[in-house]
């Protein structure tokens, strides 16, 4: 004991805890086994990793490192991580404070790499429950990883994003984002944006315009957009009766519980919310 305390003192001592306090971790990286699918067909398996700071992926297989820039890749396939289905029930259940810690775990984990988006989705989801804005940072993140990419969004991750950016107060940054959508011309982001233009009419208290430029023309232009028809009808049910215009409400309203009698938007609607 003595002979290592010896060792330990004077220069070696000093260079020990110099090596310690420069000792730096490496980056958290997210990873998964899966198949990267990049833009020319081809397909890659094996570990795949995402490291953010540098904007790649490495993919190892056989002990063998490739790198692969997020610019051609097309889509990114790993398996559902364990306990997502259960979080997004807690959170459809009007639960989702609970399922806060485990959903930022798991956005961690798979960053570009596929669960991400719906993951991130339930999370800024359950902070709204709480008026939290702190699902924002995670959504920001997934949302500028994927800016330039082929890999886009799914609607209802940047329908929750916007929602948390029009619950902060953020509206400017929602226009952009719209504008950006709208600009892209993909049938669903445009839906999306026009959706979420209404909401942003309707935080401003303006719910005429919320119709004619928001949920009437995501109802009567984007009716292929099925995911998000349930929400555009509920809204234009709700902003025709702060108008005062019973018929038009009643109209709409009929057409959300025949098209779409299990939705939990209709199911709002029947119990008066």
């Amino acid at each position: 004991m003595r002979r290592v305390l010896s060792i330990l003192s004077g220069t070696g001592l000093l260079m020990l805890l110099l090596a310690a306090h420069c000792f730096v971790l490496p980056e958290a990286l997210a990873e998964a086994d899966g198949t990267i699918v990049k833009l020319d067909g081809s397909k890659q398996a094996g570990a795949i990793r995402w490291l953010n700071s540098a904007k790649k992926y490495e993919i190892v297989k056989s002990g063998a490192t490739s790198e692969i820039l997020p610019s051609d890749v097309a889509d990114v396939i790993v398996p559902k991580p364990l306990g997502l289905d259960k979080l997004a029930g807690m959170v459809n259940a009007g639960q989702g404070t609970a399922a806060i810690p485990e959903l930022e775990k798991i956005v961690e984990k798979y960053l570009m790499l596929q669960w991400d988006l719906p993951a991130t989705a339930l999370l800024l989801k359950a902070c709204k429950e709480t008026k939290s804005t702190k699902g924002l940072d995670w959504g920001k993140k997934v949302a500028d990883n994927r800016e330039g990419t082929s890999l886009g969004q799914t609607p209802d991750f940047m329908s929750a994003y916007m929602d948390a950016l029009i619950v902060a107060g953020r509206g400017s940054e929602v226009d952009k984002v719209i504008q950006a959508m709208i600009q892209s011309g993909k049938n669903e982001s445009v839906a999306v944006a026009y959706l979420k233009r209404g909401d942003l009419f309707v935080a401003r208290g303006n719910h005429k315009d919320a119709l004619i430029d928001g949920y009437l023309r995501t109802v009567l232009l984007y009716s292929s957009v099925k995911e998000i028809q349930p929400e555009a009808l509920f809204k234009t049910v709700k902003s025709f009766e702060e108008l005062k215009q019973a018929t038009n409400a009643e109209k709409w309203r009929k057409k959300l519980l025949a098209e779409y009698p299990s939705d939990p938007y209709t199911a709002k609607l029947r119990s008066g919310i």
